[in-house]
């Protein structure tokens, strides 16, 4: 997934994650980008930032097993059933929603869907349409928000 998001999104994954599990090892809500501090090269590829999404996403990490700056940017999601960042929910928000829904560590990756010429956001259109050629699930924070019961 990691490779489909170098390749069609904005090339710039962000790990979302409670804003208790960042402070924890990546540092305040204004956070810095970090890398895995073993098993990466240059963290620029694909697989370099899985492996730094695989560390961030394991409760076991510490402050030292990450570098600074990096190439992957974490980003504190307020808690709450899908919780509110002051600007209303949106993709982070829903990542870490959707994850918990599921029982899961709620530390995931989100990453904005770009055009072809690489300037602008896609539409939900072309992201369905694009999930339906990857054969990929969709969801909307619409739907994270009903079924976590959260009324924002």
């Amino acid at each position: 997934m990691v490779g489909v998001t170098q390749r069609k999104c904005e090339g710039f994954p962000q790990a979302c994650e409670p804003c208790g599990a960042t402070a924890e090892v990546a540092g305040p809500p204004f956070t810095v980008t970090v890398d895995a501090a073993d098993g990466v090269t240059t963290g620029t590829s694909a697989i370099d930032r899985a492996r730094t999404l695989r560390v961030l996403a394991d409760p076991r990490t510490h402050a030292q097993d990450l570098r600074r700056s990096g190439h992957v940017t974490p980003v504190p999601v307020r808690t709450g059933p899908v919780g509110d960042g002051g600007r209303g929910p949106g993709g982070a928000e829903a990542t870490v929603g959707l994850l918990r829904l599921a029982g899961l560590n709620p530390v995931g990756v989100s990453a904005g869907l770009v055009t072809e010429d690489g300037v602008d956001l896609c539409r939900t259109s072309a992201v369905g349409e694009f999930a339906k050629r990857q054969e990929l699930p969709t969801v909307s924070v619409a739907d994270v928000l009903r079924c976590s019961g959260d009324p924002a």
